[in-house]
Order: C-alpha cells, then sequence, then structure tokens
C-alpha cells in the first residue's frame, strides 16, 4: 500500500496538483475524498466489525488523497509561505524523527503498555481517534519547531547522517 500511494504521489506531482494550473486534479480529489470516501469512511468505522480492512486499504486512501488537495489547494495560490508552511515544513526537516515520536506517542495513549486510551466503545471510537490525530499533529508541529530552534535536523536524521558519513568514510578507504 506504501508503494503504491508513494507512486500515485509522485505521478500527481508530476500532474502539477501542487500547482496553480492543477486545480482541475485537485478539484476532483476534493470530490472524492470528502464528499465521496470521507462520508463512506465515517460510517464504517461507526458501524466497526469485520469492514477494518474496507476503511485501512479502501476509503482511507482516498480520504488521504482529499486532504492532499485541500492542502494543496491552499498553497497553489500564495506566493510566499507563511507562518503555517514554515511550521509543516520545519516537520519536514525532521520527518523521520516525528513519524516515530508520534508512533511512540499514539502507542502510549492509545495501547495498554501506555494509558491505554484506545479502549473507547465502538461508537466514540472515530471521534476520539480524530481528537488524538489533531493532539498529535499539534505536538509533532510544536516539538519540531522548538527543536529546530536549537538544532540543525532531528535526532534521528543526525544519527542518519552521523552513519551514513562513517559508512562513505569507510567505503573510500
Amino acid at each position: 500500500m506504501s508503494i503504491a500511494l508513494f507512486l500515485l504521489g509522485a505521478h500527481l506531482f508530476r500532474a502539477g496538483v501542487f500547482q496553480p494550473e492543477g486545480a482541475r486534479i485537485r478539484k476532483r480529489l476534493l470530490v472524492i475524498g470528502f464528499a465521496v470516501a470521507a462520508p463512506i469512511d465515517l460510517i464504517l468505522g461507526m458501524v466497526g466489525g469485520d469492514l477494518i480492512l474496507v476503511t485501512r486499504y479502501g476509503t482511507a486512501p482516498l480520504v488521504s488523497l482529499g486532504i492532499l488537495a485541500l492542502v494543496a489547494e491552499f498553497y497553489a495560490h500564495r506566493p510566499a509561505p507563511g507562518f503555517v508552511a514554515r511550521r509543516f515544513a520545519e516537520v519536514g526537516r525532521m520527518a523521520l524523527s516525528c513519524y516515530i515520536l508520534q508512533n511512540l506517542v499514539t502507542g502510549f495513549l492509545c495501547f495498554g503498555w501506555g494509558l491505554g486510551l484506545g479502549l473507547v466503545s465502538a461508537n466514540a471510537r472515530v471521534p476520539f481517534t480524530a481528537g488524538i490525530y489533531v493532539l498529535v499533529c499539534a505536538l509533532m508541529l510544536c516539538v519540531a519547531h522548538l527543536w529546530l530552534r536549537r538544532f540543525d535536523r532531528g535526532p534521528v536524521e543526525w544519527l542518519w547522517n552521523l552513519s551514513y558519513r562513517a559508512l562513505t568514510r569507510r567505503g573510500g578507504r
């Protein structure tokens, strides 16, 4: 699934979805993501049961395309990055660190080895998940901003760079 979404993203990038001229593509993705897939995903999420595979591999990727189109539409007509764009760019500069941290934070919040908040009733699962998502996104934006005020790159990116330099030094001898 990850490779398929990566390839789709690369195709959309080449098709100009992030350019002002890509308005038609963005409009289609918004309709598919929010008018079609999001309501289906919401209903299936509330119903629960054995439909988790449909939401995970069917509707959720389509909703993500709608979110992509919404963000692309927002930034397609802006001449310079504003406050929000700079915060997202900071998360991008330390994407691997933020990815690992978000998994640790959500694991701690939701699973039994942490607070176990994920054991909410089926009726509350969708709004709870949305709330946790917003909370974790806000946390990542804050952490990235504060970290990059002091350091050049994220901690995992720093280790990655250090190991890469060590490997290339060894390989060149």
